[in-house]
């Protein structure tokens, strides 16, 4: 009988072990299989929905950052817009090429938040929060001040050419 117990206790200790085995896998997978929000995105107007500018995200030391790499400039604007209403060393500085988001730390199931945003239109910068949507083709993207706050989506493009 004594046997045969534990027998049971052992068979019981095995698989349990192969039971958390698969779920840390499987919790792991799931963890790591969000969408990455690193690569180009298009940002769309909030108010025309028209093209605003392309986006590039990247990842380095463990935060991400975003600039603008291109502008979809209408005829008879400014083809090289400056950051007119900026405060301190952005203040005048050109909007492409222009490090916009700043600090964004990854916090669990793909959200990225506690760096900064910059409204290059008002010169305003906001606590910000991204994440990809499920699809993984859209960025969405949410400037806080306080309670309030705004959110974009973006949309995955690939990379630019280099003309």
């Amino acid at each position: 009988m004594c046997k045969v117990l534990r027998l049971r206790a052992v068979l019981l200790c095995l698989t349990l072990s192969l039971v958390q085995s698969f779920v840390a896998t499987d919790s792991y997978a799931k963890r790591s299989s969000s969408p990455s929000p690193v690569g180009y995105w298009k940002m769309i107007h909030d108010k025309t929905k028209k093209p605003e500018a392309i986006v590039r995200v990247w990842k380095q030391k463990g935060k991400l950052y975003a600039k603008i790499v291109k502008l979809f400039i209408k005829k008879g604007e400014d083809p090289n817009p400056k950051c007119n209403h900026c405060k301190g060393w952005r203040k005048n500085r050109p909007i492409r090429g222009m490090l916009f988001v700043w600090n964004l730390e990854e916090k669990g199931k793909g959200v990225w938040s506690g760096g900064k945003i910059l409204d290059p239109d008002e010169g305003k910068v906001y606590t910000c929060k991204i994440w990809v949507a499920k699809s993984g083709k859209e960025l969405k993207v949410r400037g806080y001040v306080w309670v309030f706050y705004r959110t974009q989506t973006w949309y995955r493009v690939p990379a630019p050419s280099k003309k």
